[in-house]
Order: C-alpha cells, then sequence, then structure tokens
C-alpha cells in the first residue's frame, strides 16, 4: 500500500510538473519576444532612460532565451524556468519608476498591473514563489520610487499603486487557486487511471482463474469418464464372467451332494458349497452396487 502510494505521488508530480513545464515555456518565448517591444512605451514614459532600459531588456531577453534553450543542460525546473524571466522583468517593470514623471505613473502603474493578471492566468507554481515575486517586486519598486525626486510615495499609491499591490496579491491567489484545483484534478485523474487499471488486472486474473478452473473441470471430468468407464467394465466382469464360473461351481457342488461319498468327502463338500454359496451373494452384492 505504502508503495502504491508513492507511485501514485511520483506520477502526479511528474504530470503537474508535465503540465506546468507546457504553460510556463509558452511564457517564456513570449516574455522574450515582447519584452524589447515594450521600449517603445519606455520611449514616452521615460524618454530621459529610455536607452539604457531599452539595452537592459535586450540583455534580459538575452538570458530569458538562453534560459529557454539551455533548460535540459541546466536541469531546470517549470518554477526555475520562468522565475528567472520574471524577475528581470519585474526588475524592468520597477526600474521604469526611477526616472518616471509624476503624469506617468498611472500608465506605468497599469502595465505593471496588466503583467500580473497575466501571469496569474498562466502561471502554474506553489505559492512560495509568488511570495518571493511579490516581496522582489515591492522591494524593487520602493528602492527605485526612493532615488525618483520627482514621485513620491503619495503620489504612487493615489496614482494606482494601491490597486498595483492588490493585483498582485490577486496574481498570488489566482496561481495558487490554479495550482490546487490542477493539483486535484491531475490526482483524480491518476487514481481513476490506478483504479482502472487494477480492475483490469483482477478481470485478467478473474478470466485466468476461470480459464483453469474450466480445465480443471474439464480434466476432473475425463478422469470421472475414464473411472466409470472402468466400473462399468469391473461390473460387467463381474456380473458375467465371474459369475459364470461360480454358478458352475455351484452346480458341480450340487452334483457332487447326491454321489455316494466318504463323509470326509461330504464335510469337504458342505464347506465348498458354503462358500461357492458366499462367493455367489457377494458377486450379486458388488454386482447390485456397481449398477445402482
Amino acid at each position: 500500500m505504502e508503495k502504491t502510494r508513492k507511485d501514485i505521488s511520483e506520477k502526479v508530480s511528474m504530470l503537474m510538473e508535465r503540465n506546468a513545464m507546457r504553460y510556463h515555456l509558452a511564457v517564456s518565448w513570449v516574455a522574450f519576444a515582447l519584452n524589447p517591444i515594450f521600449s517603445i512605451t519606455d520611449y514616452h514614459n521615460i524618454a530621459g532612460i529610455w536607452r539604457e532600459l531599452f539595452a537592459f531588456r535586450l540583455i534580459a531577453s538575452g538570458i530569458i532565451l538562453v534560459i529557454i534553450l539551455q533548460r535540459h543542460r541546466f536541469r531546470l525546473s517549470s518554477s526555475r524556468l520562468i522565475v528567472i524571466p520574471f524577475v528581470l522583468i519585474c526588475f524592468e517593470n520597477a526600474a521604469i519608476y526611477i526616472g518616471i514623471s509624476p503624469q506617468n505613473i498611472e500608465g506605468q502603474n497599469l502595465n505593471f498591473m496588466a503583467m500580473f493578471i497575466a501571469s496569474g492566468m498562466f502561471l502554474l507554481w506553489r505559492w512560495i514563489y509568488s511570495l518571493g515575486i511579490l516581496l522582489a517586486a515591492s522591494l524593487s519598486t520602493s528602492f527605485f520610487i526612493h532615488l525618483n525626486p520627482q514621485v513620491s510615495y503619495e503620489g504612487f499609491f493615489v496614482s494606482g499603486g494601491l490597486l498595483l499591490i492588490t493585483s498582485g496579491v490577486f496574481m498570488a491567489i489566482l496561481i495558487q487557486t490554479r495550482y490546487r484545483l490542477t493539483l486535484k484534478t491531475i490526482t483524480a485523474q491518476v487514481l481513476l487511471h490506478e483504479s482502472n487499471r487494477a480492475l483490469a488486472e483482477k478481470a485478467l486474473e478473474i478470466r485466468l482463474m476461470n480459464e483453469s478452473l474450466e480445465q480443471k473441470v474439464l480434466e476432473r471430468t475425463k478422469e470421472l469418464v475414464k473411472k466409470n468407464t472402468a466400473l462399468e467394465e469391473y461390473a460387467f466382469v463381474n456380473s458375467h464372467k465371474l459369475r459364470s464360473p461360480v454358478a458352475n461351481i455351484m452346480g458341480l457342488v450340487r452334483l457332487l451332494a447326491f454321489e455316494d461319498v466318504k463323509p470326509s468327502t461330504k464335510q469337504i463338500i458342505d464347506h465348498l458349497e458354503d462358500s461357492s454359496e458366499k462367493l455367489d451373494i457377494v458377486v450379486k452384492e458388488t454386482t447390485r452396487k456397481l449398477n445402482s
């Protein structure tokens, strides 16, 4: 039972990892392709440092590409495959606040929110990763806002900062909910598959037992037929071939009884007659039992 539970747990983990890898690999490719394109937005929001940020975006996309192509070599799990691109993009979004004007904070917060909401729809990992991402995003955003003399924390929160924090929490809840539902679904599928396999094995076992039983019944029937045939032959021998000599002996004894013989011979004949009658009784009783 313990081994079966371990096997089921390993299968669930394997399928969960395979399912998550499919999502995270697709998201990584999207991040690699779209990340440099967002430099267009950077040009309008932070014209003073957009070139530096564009260079960082190119470096981040290069890192993401290496991670995607070398994931087997690095033996990256699905969570580690996506967490690195996520951290890089979060850092990019946080770095924008270092040169953004107060008028563009609301737009940047909306962009950040869109990333969180989209991530919640596709990412599939344990809650600890979401917690780490939110902490990293909060610390880096606070740090870059602190370095921007044009932006205050109050202005950040008023221009959608609170909504951005809410969307981050919503992302974590959504990811955890999807993770648990997916885990339950995969577990149910594995248990159903194992149950069907066990039923199939049991059905095969029953079929083999039935076939074996039929074979035993057939062999037993042949054996009984063989014994019945032997008994019939013995009954025939007992009732005909053995009965005939006994009857002859009894007839001869009766003839001798009419002869004038010595007393000692008479006694022998009497014993012979008594024995032949007893033998005749035994033969008749045996024939009756064989024929009943």
